[in-house]
């Protein structure tokens, strides 16, 4: 989508004569491609409930494209390339916003209209309930419940969207026979009444797959049911044994992102630092103790958004919205997260 839009921004700006200016532009973008892809990236935008165009999407969205545009200036700034970008940039950015609106909102009503999986939710529990309001607030997920089928008369919770309520044996299998039924997700209570469980062995050959509805909402919506945390629950995924080798790789992965990170964002860095100082005096970056696993204490680094010494007086408190204490640099660095960016040395340290 990056290259299609720097394609047609060209085409915009050049016309016919377009194809000289590619061989001109390919590499000076290309670099500044692979920080956009990673601005895009840890502001969640890859994420597929990111897929739904919603406030959380356009509020990430929005500061995504504020940090790239930055990103883009301050690059073809200090990078020795032979061409005039700045119009280029900014047409590139408008035609891309474009582009990537267009085709999101063209996935989103090609999955609302016919390219969801219809489900069947067994059981009613806090976990049935949350997963069902989950899956019909996101139809990017793919999946339609068509029935909840609640064999033990469980209460259930309104607004339950247009799913239609079963209790019988006799209906769920006539659902099942005059239906393509792609999955049953079935809560754990579900699995403790003996004739239920046989009755889901018998649907084995029509090759429907089966989920557990605690882990089937913790995958789409990397989050925890509190009601699913128990004593079992903290054994499976508390273990360290196996976790070593994850633990490894992320190590590995860490250091070499925040070499290559603060290798290419110093540009960024050194002038953040300039503006801070510019504006008010003190410190340019701000040191606070923080406890981190195992009660390790580490000092956490930020870009200095207020005011010298601003707890000298009132102590470490809360900064509200309107804080007389933010300088203005200090507000564009909060709202765009750039304050975060020393931090890359607590990832290197591995604090």
């Amino acid at each position: 989508m990056l290259y299609l839009s720097l394609l047609l921004g060209l085409f915009l700006r050049y016309g016919s004569g377009y194809g000289d200016a590619i061989a001109l532009h390919r590499l000076p973008f290309s670099i500044l491609f692979l920080l956009w892809l990673f601005v895009f990236y840890i502001t969640n935008l890859y994420e597929l409930s990111a897929l739904k165009n919603g406030p959380d999407f356009y509020n990430s969205y929005f500061r995504a494209l504020v940090i790239n545009a930055v990103l883009g200036i301050i690059f073809f700034y200090l990078a020795p390339f032979d061409i005039s970008p700045r119009r280029n940039l900014f047409i590139l950015l408008a035609v891309f916003t474009i582009l990537d609106f267009g085709a999101r909102w063209l996935f989103n009503r090609i999955v609302a209209t016919g390219f969801q999986k219809p489900i069947v939710v067994v059981g009613a529990n806090p976990a049935t309930a949350a997963l069902i309001h989950l899956l019909n607030d996101n139809p990017q997920y793919g999946y339609w419940v068509r029935a909840i089928f609640n064999p033990a008369n469980a209460p259930l919770p309104e607004n339950l969207g247009r799913a239609t309520i079963i209790s019988t044996v006799e209906d769920f299998k006539k659902l099942i026979g005059e239906e393509k039924i792609e999955a049953l997700v079935i809560s754990p209570e579900a699995y403790q009444i003996p004739h239920i469980v046989d009755l889901f062995y018998q649907l084995i050959p029509l090759r429907i797959s089966f989920y557990n509805a605690v882990d089937f909402y913790e995958l789409h919506s990397q989050k925890v049911i509190l009601e699913s945390i128990n004593q079992a629950w903290f054994l499976e995924n508390l273990s360290e044994g196996r976790k070593q080798l994850y633990d490894l790789a992320k190590r590995v992965s860490d250091v070499v992102l925040a070499i290559v990170l603060g290798l290419g964002l110093s540009p960024v860095l050194l002038l953040t630092a300039i503006a801070i100082r510019l504006e008010t005096p003190g410190k340019i970056l701000f040191k606070q103790t923080r406890v981190g696993r195992l009660g390790h204490k580490f000092s956490m680094y930020k870009f200095r958004t207020m005011v010298a010494d601003a707890e000298k007086e009132s102590g470490a408190v809360w900064a509200s919205e309107d804080d007389p204490r933010i300088t203005k640099v200090g507000r564009f660095l909060r709202r765009t997260r750039l304050d975060e960016l020393p931090q890359l040395w607590n990832i290197l340290k591995g604090a």
